[in-house]
């Protein structure tokens, strides 16, 4: 039964997603009504319970749209089925009403993440205002006092190296992620993609690390294939790019989320959503073993045949590839915690 809601709910939202062919309801809008659903019935458990119905939440949210037909009949207007699976966007005045009774509901339809997807060519003008609206902590990363004076100005993308990327990663949240996206395009379209590699793999990580919380682990796919078609899919740097079309994110979000649910259950780490998402990065760099490091990472190919480099390229890639499928081998059968045989080395 479960499995037959979940293939009905997947059905509806790739209907919704095809249906978004508007400037005003693209592909982004569908996924943020989805997401702002399932962080009002994530909030609203408390009140409801641990699985409230879009019923439930309509029922407590806007009672005005139950009633009673001439025959007495009950009905509704069902908005909420349609929230659930991105066929309606809430209006203003929706948001801002349920936002008043289920404070911090509305934070995931304004986030500039949103902005940055629709809009990376504009990131040369936008950069400072983006990166404004995320949280001080994320800005603190990125924002630096210029020498002499008390005028706070963003780091550039090429600025940024391996500390500045672990600190967002372990951050991990839309706003990492939007951080990362932001600098990412910057990097795309000012400085020729110089540091595109680096800050695409600690994008992959933040936003998989991310989507391996359970309000989000359903559109984890539909998330990704966002960032792959407008930002991921223009990394070059060296002849090399992102092996994307190997990459099953969705599998890779659950595989995750499942390996710290089991670090939670052997009191490994705590419960908080903070403390996943730190679990979550140092497990993608290896601080829990290295199955999920290599079984979950993001592979480089190499794209020109005739490059000096691609006999060596090609030869890395492969190697890379043989770690990637023996430690996604271990997670999807659950035995992690080995070292990789010697012929793989």
């Amino acid at each position: 039964m479960y499995s037959e809601k979940l293939q009905e709910f997947r059905g509806a939202v790739n209907q919704s997603l095809a249906n978004a062919t508007s400037p005003r309801r693209d592909e982004m809008a569908v996924l943020a009504t989805v997401l702002w659903y399932w962080r009002v019935r994530e909030l609203l458990r408390p009140m409801l319970g641990n699985s409230p119905t879009p019923y439930a939440i309509e029922r407590y949210l806007e009672p005005e749209g139950f009633g009673r037909t001439q025959f007495n009949e009950v009905f509704r207007r069902r908005k909420w089925d349609k929230y659930a699976v991105g066929l309606h966007q809430p209006s203003k005045k929706t948001v801002n009403k349920v936002e008043a009774m289920v404070p911090g509901s509305a934070e995931i339809l304004r986030h500039p993440m949103w902005e940055v997807l629709r809009q990376p060519d504009r990131v040369l003008e936008k950069k400072e205002s983006w990166l404004g609206r995320l949280a001080p902590d994320i800005q603190r990363i990125v924002f630096a006092n210029e020498q002499k004076s008390s005028i706070r100005k963003a780091l550039t993308s090429p600025d940024i190296n391996e500390k500045h990327l672990q600190q967002l990663e372990v951050r991990a949240g839309f706003d990492s992620v939007a951080c990362l996206a932001i600098l990412l395009a910057e990097n795309i379209y000012s400085y020729d993609g110089n540091n595109a590699i680096h800050i695409s793999d600690s994008l992959y990580r933040a936003l998989l690390v991310s989507c391996a919380f359970d309000s989000y682990l359903l559109m984890a796919g539909h998330l990704f294939q966002c960032f792959r078609d407008r930002l991921l899919n223009q990394v070059v740097v060296d002849d090399m790019r992102l092996d994307l079309d190997t990459v099953d994110f969705s599998e890779s979000a659950f595989l995750l989320c499942r390996e710290l649910w089991k670090l939670m259950g052997d009191s490994k780490i705590g419960w908080s959503r903070e403390d996943r998402a730190r679990a979550g990065a140092r497990m993608l760099r290896g601080k829990f073993g290295f199955d999920a490091m290599w079984g979950l990472s993001l592979l480089h190919v190499p794209v020109a045949p005739n490059s000096e480099n691609f006999h060596k390229a090609t030869k890395e890639y492969e190697r890379a590839r043989k770690f990637r499928d023996w430690g996604l081998h271990n997670l999807r059968n659950g035995i992690v915690g080995n070292i990789p045989p010697h012929d793989i080395w």
